[in-house]
């Protein structure tokens, strides 16, 4: 057992990897298991609660997961524009608001979201990595979102599958140890094209040129809602990594 939060029960797998439960209706991410329960149900995992692998799934105290029963969502990106809105990025910028100028973080961000925003190289986000408090710090909130951008671009711009390439290259395991394991687990999906839904959400509203209008809106909402600020930094990841290759 890693943790027992209010909405999340963390389990650590003896081979490393963080599994997240959630409960009925939670948004899925990479490394996460939405349960048939709701958040009381799922509050009655204790922290003491013994956790094993079965052959079928998982027993966390009395709770039995079956996951070789369970559906396999999608969370790769499965449709790219060949353009991208035109006003994307401004759209993105002004629904994720301005950055934040206070705190010991900010500038730490802004020196490495800025250059790379106006032309500069994507390898140098790596730096961003560990920056910031909570188990995803806001550095690599931005990172994710940038991943994210880039990928959704990779019709629309020849930038975009470099500059994504470079950043992957850049975002090494020695690296990924500078941040809490459940954000390197998130980067290292996104690495690898996976995103939590409320993210693929916002891609999706944006590759579809038809519904973007009415689409973008909502989906932004609802990736904004993720923590405390994890979603409002992926939301300006996103929009740092179309101006990027939309710029003239």
């Amino acid at each position: 057992m890693a943790s027992v939060q209010r909405r999340a029960v963390q389990l650590l797998l003896d081979d490393g990897p963080l599994v997240t439960l959630l409960p009925e209706g939670t948004s899925l991410h990479p490394w996460a298991v939405t349960l048939a329960l709701d958040a009381r149900g799922l509050s009655r995992v204790t922290a003491d609660a013994a956790a094993r692998v079965t052959a079928g799934g998982l027993e966390v105290g009395l709770l039995r997961v079956a996951l070789n029963t369970m559906e396999v969502v999608e969370l790769r990106l499965q449709r790219r524009p060949w353009a991208l809105p035109p006003d994307a990025a401004r759209r993105l910028s002004t629904l994720a608001g301005p950055a934040p100028t206070g705190g010991p973080f900010a500038p730490a961000l802004a020196a490495a979201l800025g250059p790379f925003r106006e032309g500069g190289k994507a390898g140098g986000l790596a730096a961003l990595l560990g920056v910031g408090e909570g188990l995803t710090p806001a550095g690599d909130d931005l990172v994710i979102g940038v991943l994210a951008g880039l990928d959704l671009s990779r019709g629309a711009s020849p930038l975009a599958a470099p500059l994504r390439v470079e950043l992957v290259k850049a975002l090494t395991a020695a690296r990924l140890e500078r941040t809490a394991r459940l954000s390197a687990q998130m980067i290292g999906a996104a690495k690898d094209g996976f995103y939590a839904e409320p993210v693929l959400g916002v891609l999706r509203a944006l590759a579809d040129a038809r519904s973007a209008a009415t689409s973008l809106d909502p989906a932004a909402a609802a990736l904004l809602s993720l923590g405390h600020c994890s979603g409002r930094e992926t939301l300006r990841g996103i929009a740092a990594a179309v101006e990027r290759v939309t710029r003239s």
